[in-house]
């Protein structure tokens, strides 16, 4: 089963290579990487380059056989060489104190012990700066797919990711959020076949920006259950994995809101379309505090009346309640 990651950037050359890395590390390893730039002027864009490379497996490989080629050639001219240079000294020193046939014995021993010990110690030197070489490389090649030009916003450049995603199974990580564990992905691939769902979503933990090892906030979204939704839940989206046929089916992100399609995404395929999701009791991303919309007061409030958009959009009706206890549902995430 084959899982899309989309990661959508734009100048976040100071937490990128962290997001990049979290996925390079995973166990699980059918992954495709897709990272959709906005055009960076941050030195996003070098970055993201330094781990690309489409042809992973071919450089795993080639670089495993350089490895041997190089230790075997290396062996070998360092064996002429050496034989060459040691035999002559060591005729000429024996030359000196003993006779013609004793001085052609004597060079060859010390030729062929000083050939063997050299040919020994470039071989292994060439040998494992090319394994460097080789993990080098393999870390190159996690991302598969990279798109870099403009865009009308973070959801039209999450689009544009859908529309090169070819998974089974597809996930979105923000460019400053980044999986806890190497397991995550295994963790929800396992999750997917054992269930037979169409979503699935986990627990998050908001980290500080600076010093991620420390925890700010801990969302935990609890077992799924649709009418949820009217008392103003949701999943944290960076969790949130799907088919690609819910998309197919159902859509992409609407890019007429600013900082809630992802909740208008959500909202349409699990209280609209009824698609089946499973809850993962596991922390499964970090995100570093600060999002889109709770950088202040003014986004809050845009953000709430995007959120009842999202209801009259796809011509449902909340509580009277509901759109209040959704912000107000995260004051539990701080005890």
């Amino acid at each position: 089963m084959k899982v899309s990651i989309i990661t959508v950037s734009y100048n976040s050359a100071r937490t990128i290579a962290d997001t990049i890395a979290s996925v390079q590390q995973q166990t699980y390893k059918d992954i495709e990487y897709i990272v959709v730039d906005g055009n960076s002027s941050d030195g996003t864009i070098e970055i993201v380059k330094q781990f690309l490379d489409s042809a992973k497996d071919a450089s795993q490989d080639s670089a495993k056989d350089v490895s041997q080629d190089a230790s075997q050639d290396s062996a070998k001219d360092a064996s002429k060489d050496s034989a060459k240079d040691v035999s002559q000294d060591a005729s000429q020193d024996s030359a000196k104190d003993s006779s013609k046939d004793s001085s052609k014995d004597s060079s060859k021993d010390v030729s062929q012990d000083a050939s063997q010990d050299s040919a020994k110690d470039v071989s292994q030197d060439a040998s494992q700066d090319s394994a460097k070489d080789a993990s080098q490389d393999s870390a190159k090649g996690v991302v598969t797919k990279f798109l870099c030009e403009k865009d009308k916003g973070i959801y039209d450049a999450m689009n544009k990711g859908l529309a090169l995603a070819t998974g089974d199974i597809i996930g979105v990580l923000n460019s400053d959020d980044f999986y806890c564990s190497n397991d995550v992905i295994e963790n929800v691939v396992r999750a997917f076949e054992e269930n037979e769902t169409d979503c699935l979503y986990g627990d998050l933990n908001y980290v500080d920006p600076i010093d991620t090892s420390k925890i700010v906030r801990k969302w935990r979204s609890g077992a799924y259950m649709r009418e949820n939704f009217l008392k103003g839940w949701m999943p944290p989206h960076p969790t949130f994995f799907v088919k690609k046929s819910c998309y197919d089916s159902f859509g992409t992100f609407d890019t007429q809101f600013k900082s809630a399609a992802d909740y208008e995404l959500m909202l349409r395929f699990l209280f609209k379309e009824s698609c089946t999701a499973v809850y993962l009791p596991k922390v499964m991303t970090h995100m570093r505090a600060g999002g889109v919309s709770n950088v202040s007061l003014k986004n809050r409030i845009r953000a709430n009346r995007e959120d009842r958009l999202a209801w009259k959009t796809n011509g449902l009706k909340p509580k009277w309640f509901t759109l209040l206890r959704k912000p107000l549902s995260k004051l539990t995430q701080y005890f």
